[in-house]
């Protein structure tokens, strides 16, 4: 029996519960599987650590009734008295991304756009988490849409990191990374454009990785599969066997992505056994001084290296081969057309809304690329009054500054004619000079 886990069937003392607490996910599944634990013991220990920590950090959001997953919980303790588990994460309560869908939750992905927008459905990683036999008992907090390093939105509030609570917990797995720092969930989700599985993850001191594009497939139900693969889903944990063990579950080949590899997530639920004999490692350093960095970060990853060659690995230094400005503009103009694409979509059926983000105008200035995705398609809609009642446009405090909502009776007014008109003529520009652009500012009080 592992220190600290009651047998199951028994209420556990405070020290015993701490005990549980502390239990890395691979000997926590191990614990509930032997039932030397149950998985009420493991909801209540976790329920009560939120309820104790998460207030200071704001890590999870959006959290679930007790009683409602205390019931959840002795359902997968009853299915082990039949000798029968889900898998590894039986028994695991998980608090999901909150860009990521779970059916019946709310997803706003911390906008207040969306605010009240429920899911219908369970995104394609979070099924496979839940058929692993996860609980989920809420949601960990992001910056809004996703866009962004540091983890704060309209809606929910900041999270904070809880090494230093003056400090950035990063972003957009913000909450999630503070959430295993604190030990709020065994494991947790996350997903990765820029960093976001990376940068949270080594702020707050636990793991992250950023899968290889098609290891866990992208959300079927989200559409496109081939443009919209700038970023991915993958997962997180305190040791990297736990970031492997979940990397297993949420991996795997499915049909309705073609993109997704074609294999299991088998693999990387056998035991590791790192080797670094024959290993080549590629090390591009700062970019030839383009990537600023801290005093000693880059002597600490040099020694590590050094490390990785007396255990045999070959360790090479390499330049890009590209311009790191125009690496850099290209991505911005990717992620641009990605979002101006992607985001009316998200919008509650028939809502159509503009973004107006000076990032996005700046960048048609500049002719470094569109202003917004589907122009033709949004201009015809507004044009035709296809909208529901007219909403004044709100000022968000926010990256995303500037949005526009749009009725029937507004759609009639020459000014909102005319933003119609102008739209449709910069459908046609990417990598231009639009000209003027309006002032955000003159389109006030429009319904």
């Amino acid at each position: 029996m592992q220190p600290g886990c009651g047998k199951a069937g028994r209420v556990m003392q405070a020290d015993e519960l701490t005990g549980l607490i502390e239990l890395d996910a691979c000997a926590l599944s191990g614990a509930i599987a032997r039932r030397e634990v149950s998985a009420r013991e493991v909801m209540a220990a976790c329920l009560a650590r939120i309820e104790r920590l998460n207030p200071r950090v704001n890590a999870l959001v959006g959290l679930l009734p007790h009683e409602a997953l205390l019931q959840q919980a002795d359902q997968r303790d009853a299915m082990l008295a039949r000798g029968r588990s889900m898998g590894w994460m039986h028994g695991f309560p998980m608090a999901i991304k909150e860009l990521s869908a779970v059916a019946g939750l709310p997803l706003s992905l911390g906008s207040p756009l969306l605010a009240g927008q429920i899911a219908a459905h369970d995104s394609l990683m979070v099924a496979r988490m839940k058929a692993a036999g996860g609980i989920v008992i809420g949601k960990s907090n992001v910056p809004e849409f996703g866009l962004g390093s540091h983890t704060y939105n309209p809606v929910f509030g900041t999270t904070l990191n809880p090494w230093d609570t003056a400090r950035s917990a990063g972003g957009s797995s913000g909450g999630a990374a503070v959430s295993l720092a604190l030990r709020l969930q065994p494991v947790a989700d996350g997903s990765d454009m820029m960093g976001s599985l990376r940068n949270p993850a080594a702020w707050n001191n636990v793991f992250g990785l950023r899968p290889s594009l098609g290891r866990v497939p992208t959300n079927p139900h989200a559409g496109d599969g081939y443009v919209a693969l700038l970023g991915t889903e993958g997962p997180m944990g305190r040791s990297v066997r736990d970031v492997a063990m979940l990397l297993s579950v949420q991996a795997g080949h499915d049909a309705r992505q073609p993109l997704s590899i074609a294999q299991d997530g088998s693999a990387f639920a056998r035991p590791l056994r790192p080797a670094a004999r024959g290993l080549r490692v590629g090390w591009l350093a700062d970019l030839g001084g383009h990537l600023p960095f801290e005093p000693g970060i880059l002597p600490l990853c040099e020694a590590a290296l050094r490390r990785f060659e007396t255990l045999g690995a070959h360790v090479e230094p390499l330049a890009l081969g590209y311009s790191c400005d125009e690496v850099w503009q290209t991505w911005l103009t990717w992620r641009r057309w990605l979002d101006g694409h992607g985001l009316p979509l998200l919008v509650p059926r028939r809502w159509l809304y503009f973004n107006y983000a000076y990032q996005m105008v700046q960048a048609a200035l500049t002719g470094q690329g569109l202003v917004l995705a589907r122009l033709p398609l949004v201009a015809e809609s507004l044009a035709n009054g296809d909208l529901i009642e007219p909403l004044p446009r709100q000022r968000l405090d926010s990256p995303m500054a500037y949005w526009l909502l749009v009725g029937p009776r507004s759609a009639q007014r020459p000014e909102i004619k005319a933003f119609c008109s102008w739209l449709l003529a910069q459908s046609k520009a990417t990598r231009e000079t639009i000209g003027e652009v309006p002032d955000p500012d003159t389109v006030d009080n429009i319904d």
